[in-house]
């Protein structure tokens, strides 16, 4: 046995069970030499030990700045100094501690004005009264065990410390098989790591090297991943481009004109109300340039909808509903294009709607958009394409007849989740309506279009509870999670 190893193993002879840090402090090595010493002991089985975990903190840059005091308790010293506090001359550097002091209770909060409650008062005086600051201390002092989980959790989720964990050995028992080699192996001059140190200076000369150990534990590596969604992203790109299609993209602020009139949503349409779009203050308006296009996209509304046109209205500026705008500007783009052979037509881009969130709703998600413009198209293709593409993902889909502004006929995508045992819709998917390939300089063309929701896609094929767990700062799952097989 090498020197260590044998020191480790007379340690724990003498005192017939040892815990990893008596051990450590009792015969003077580094702490990863003495892991490196119990895993062979234990691979040789001359100890026998329970699997733990050590837990320990650390202070991060904003924690060591709250060690004197937290910013709740200089709001509260702040508002019992002037007797009350009206919300907006709260001071900046103190805003930060108004949620917590009302959730401690010190505060009472009447028509704007912040006044201190019996609880904010007591919270004066005593340097750690104040029990987030006293298990600050502690993790900075290293009194790990004198801190409780509720604390720890508080501050974990304050950004304040850092929770770090590290498997080890207790309950550390010499064997029979222990007690043997003690009796007949010696301790020997062998090396168990090579360092700079000794390479430079032959520390090596005249002594042997401790056996090569494959079995031996390592330190968990986290090679680069990308995120599951780029990763998820870049395969439906491989499956388009091998499908013999083109990627597009866009602007995500666009102006109403290619959101919602080029597509033939009447400007009265609900669709465009404050509570489902995003508008701008800053760019309020966007131009159009193409006179020739306007005009035609306003014969458009009013020979149908037989309403009024304002192109003021078409030029408000919106984060895009959708990414079919992008596939409306790429449609204007190919007007002058022979369509004898089709034009295939993607984008895989984010869209914005002002709604509810819940496990299958996002105010932000991604959207996959696609158009085929060619000739003598029908339905069966486009049922064909989407049917193709979610049988790569593994997923059955339904088509049940909707309606959409700008395709007629149109039908919804469903797919059905079973660990949400609910039928999800994808997106939508039709035959853009004449009136706009007219419109957009397409006629005679038939063009066939769907706008999908990837992130949904995502959620099935992930096997994931919700939507927002697709984004969630979850490093753990990030750095352990499956690579999703397609």
């Amino acid at each position: 046995m090498i020197g260590y190893e044998y020191r480790v193993l007379y340690f724990i002879a003498a005192h017939e069970k040892a815990e990893f840090d008596e051990i450590l402090n009792g015969i003077g090595i580094n702490e990863d030499s003495l892991r490196w010493a119990i895993e062979d002991l234990k691979l040789r089985k001359a100890i026998t030990g329970d699997d733990e975990v050590k837990v320990t903190y650390t202070l991060t840059d904003e924690g060591r700045s709250y060690l004197s005091e937290f910013p709740e308790e200089t709001l509260a010293k702040y508002i019992n100094s002037k007797g009350s506090l009206e919300i907006k001359n709260v001071p900046g550097d103190m805003r930060i501690g108004f949620i917590w002091a009302k959730k401690n209770g010190w505060i009472d909060i009447n028509d704007g004005v912040l006044t201190l409650t019996d609880a904010g008062k007591n919270s004066l005086g005593n340097e750690f009264n104040y029990p987030l600051k006293e298990a600050l201390n502690f993790i900075n002092d290293g009194k790990f065990s004198s801190i409780d989980d509720e604390r720890a959790k508080i501050l974990i989720s304050r950004k304040l410390i850092e929770k770090k964990e590290k498997a080890y050995i207790g309950n550390i028992k010499i064997t029979d098989e222990g007690n043997k080699l003690l009796s007949t192996e010696k301790e020997e001059d062998r090396i168990g790591s090579l360092s700079r140190n000794l390479m430079v200076h032959r520390g090596w000369e005249g002594k042997g090297f401790e056996p090569y150990s494959v079995d031996a534990e390592v330190a968990p590596s986290y090679p680069a991943l990308r995120h599951p969604m780029n990763e998820f992203i870049n395969y439906i790109r491989y499956k388009m481009v091998s499908l013999g299609f083109k990627e597009t993209s866009g602007s995500i602020i666009q102006p109403a004109f290619w959101v919602f009139d080029s597509l033939f949503s009447p400007q009265d349409h609900p669709t465009r109300d404050m509570q489902d779009t995003f508008f701008l203050s800053s760019p309020e308006k966007i131009d159009i340039d193409d006179e020739e296009l306007i005009n035609k996209v306003k014969n458009m509304h009013l020979s149908n909808w037989k309403g009024k046109w304002d192109i003021n209205n078409a030029k408000q500026a919106v984060l895009r509903t959708h990414t079919t705008a992008v596939s409306a500007h790429s449609m204007y783009n190919y007007r002058n294009v022979d369509f004898t052979t089709p034009v295939k037509l993607f984008t895989i881009d984010k869209a914005f709607r002002n709604e509810s969130v819940d496990y299958k709703h996002l105010a932000e998600m991604y959207q996959f958009d696609g158009v085929v413009i060619g000739k003598d198209l029908s339905m069966a293709n486009l049922i064909w394409i989407l049917k193709e593409f979610f049988q790569s993902l593994g997923l059955e889909i339904r088509v049940q007849p909707s309606y959409f502004p700008f395709t007629e006929p149109s039908f919804e995508v469903h797919h059905f989740d079973n660990e949400h045992n609910d039928w999800i819709e994808m997106g939508g998917a039709g035959v853009i309506r004449n009136d706009i390939t007219e419109a957009l300089g397409l006629k005679g063309a038939t063009v066939l279009a769907w706008g999908l929701g990837l992130d949904r896609m995502m959620l099935s094929r992930a096997k994931l509870n919700s939507l927002s767990d697709i984004y969630k700062n979850n490093i753990g799952w990030l750095r352990t999670r499956k690579k999703i097989e397609f």
